[in-house]
């Protein structure tokens, strides 16, 4: 098998030696099947820290051939997770579902680390669209984060009464 030269670099060693299996294991699985290979998130902006994750985005060219070929690619990225010494999430998309618009983040927040370069060539979702997607969770981050500032909050301003 050919060495996998990564065309970009997420600033980390460990980070790029997961990428590059990532991408042997996957070219090997889907020999010709897969357009790009692209990285986001903080080792995207390389700004990750030691508790960083390694989030990884895996286009498949045109769309899938079959539903079992997606099915399969969810297992592989399962079993490259058991493998990795980072935390690592990888989705799993194809060119013809992109094409009804991209996450902004995916458009102008990642790095191409292998593969072809497909960004420029997909839409970004309408921003209404993309607003609709994030609100939810926005609302129970903000939601959650919330109910533990109340309740640290109430419990460090919390006195017991004393008698009279």
């Amino acid at each position: 098998m050919n060495d996998i030269h990564l065309l970009d670099t997420t600033g980390d060693s460990v980070a790029d030696r997961v990428a590059r299996g990532v991408v042997a294991l996957f070219e090997a699985v889907f020999p010709a099947r897969v357009v790009g290979y692209f990285v986001e998130g903080s080792f995207a902006s390389q700004t990750a820290v030691t508790t960083s994750d390694l989030d990884l985005i895996i286009v498949f060219k045109s769309r899938f051939l079959e539903a079992t070929e997606r099915t399969t690619a969810t297992r592989v990225s399962a079993a490259c997770r058991f493998l990795s010494q980072l935390e690592l999430d990888i989705l799993i998309t194809d060119e013809a579902e992109l094409q009804h618009g991209a996450d902004p983040l995916f458009k102008l927040g990642t790095r191409c680390l292998y593969g072809r370069d497909v960004r420029a060539s997909i839409p970004l979702l309408p921003i209404a669209q993309w607003a609709r997607q994030r609100i939810p969770s926005i609302v129970s981050c903000t939601t959650r984060m919330c109910a533990g500032i109340s309740r640290a909050t109430m419990a460090a301003s919390w006195k017991p009464r004393h008698a009279p």
